[in-house]
Order: C-alpha cells, then sequence, then structure tokens
C-alpha cells in the first residue's frame, strides 16, 4: 500500500516535502477493554514496516536526507499508521 505524507517541518526548520512510502507490512494489534465496559485499548504487538521511503520538494526534486531526517520521517509514518489503526481505517 503506498501512503503519502505532506511535511511542514523536518529537523526544526519549516520545509515543505512530500514523503512517500510502500507499507510494507501492515504490523500486528490486540484490541481489549481497560476495564469492563471501558472504551477500547489498542495493544501494538508488532508494528508496521514501512520501505521505500522518498522524499521530493515542491517541485519534484528527490531530496537526499540524513539519517535523522530519515528516522524522523519514519517516526510520521509510523504516527500515520497508530492513527489509522486507532480510527480502524487499516
Amino acid at each position: 500500500m503506498k501512503v503519502e505524507l505532506e511535511i511542514y517541518s523536518l529537523g526544526g526548520l519549516y520545509v515543505e516535502v512530500t514523503a512517500v512510502a510502500k507499507l510494507y507490512d501492515y504490523g500486528a494489534v490486540r484490541w481489549g477493554y481497560e476495564y469492563e465496559g471501558g472504551p477500547l485499548e489498542m495493544e501494538i504487538i508488532e508494528g508496521p514496516d514501512f520501505v521505500e521511503i522518498t522524499l521530493t520538494d515542491e517541485q519534484g526534486n528527490p531530496w537526499n536526507t540524513s539519517e535523522e531526517i530519515l528516522e524522523e520521517v519514519e517516526d510520521l509514518f509510523y504516527d500515520w499508521w497508530y492513527e489509522a489503526k486507532l480510527e480502524n481505517r487499516l
């Protein structure tokens, strides 16, 4: 599954880039109740696996990034995955 994010801040700087990645492994979660009758609670068994991450600027030019920036982008994809799981979109 292709996932595309618009990013406006990386490394503490204002930027306008598009990050695209392939969601290779959807991960695994377990749903349960915090207490009887309470709200559903999600426990992450295995996180997702995003591959082939690319960054491009507004004009479509590819970005060559540092490992630190790439890790920050991976965290943003993970946050997207977490919210999608909570909202039952995956």
